[in-house]
């Protein structure tokens, strides 16, 4: 299960405490271990990252004793190959990353132009429901009132990537290695 709101101070706590907030769970990414301008991309391990899904680079800003993320959609890519345990990934066309900034894994995208527009429908499962007898439609939670927001994921999947939208759809911050667990 996920649930919120997120415990994130300051600026931050204004735009994850907003109603209508979209929130769509994906697979793992990775940290950003080189800085790069080319299209190999040398990352941190964890990821679930395979040839032809597309990623977004999301900038690292540091907050605290932390570092937030915001995709920039200008840096969407195809991934070409995938080499070294997802270590290392190849890209369709160079792109510039820092150290620290997080590789988005957003799947499968079904739009037909994803670099453009993507469709963020290549979500992990989720459901309304705790026993996964109901998928959710939307193919996205949706926070409520101070943020809230709950839904259920399959019960082998632990960790998550969040990717939190206003209610267009307009990529606003990502929150990775999200963990899941049963209801408290």
């Amino acid at each position: 299960m996920i649930r919120g709101p997120f415990a994130v101070a300051g600026p931050w706590q204004a735009l994850l405490g907003q109603p209508n907030k979209r929130i769509y769970p994906f697979t793992l990414g990775a940290r950003v271990d080189t800085a790069s301008t080319g299209t190999t991309i040398a990352c941190g391990g964890l990821g679930d990252l395979t040839a032809n899904e597309y990623i977004i680079v999301c900038e690292a800003t540091a907050y605290g004793n932390s570092d937030l993320y915001i995709p920039n959609t200008s840096k969407i890519r195809q991934i070409s190959s995938v080499s070294g345990a997802e270590d290392d990934i190849v890209v369709d066309a160079a792109v510039s990353v820092a150290v620290g900034d997080y590789i988005f894994n957003i799947g499968n995208d079904g739009n037909a132009t994803p670099k453009v527009t993507p469709d963020l429908d290549d979500i992990v499962a989720l459901y309304d429901d705790p026993y996964g007898a109901s998928a959710n439609s939307n193919g996205y939670l949706l926070t409520g009132t101070g943020g809230h927001f709950r839904g259920w994921l399959p019960t082998s999947t632990t960790l998550v990537d969040l990717l939190i939208t206003d209610s267009s759809g307009n990529m606003e911050i990502a929150i990775p290695f999200v963990t899941t667990g049963a209801e408290a």
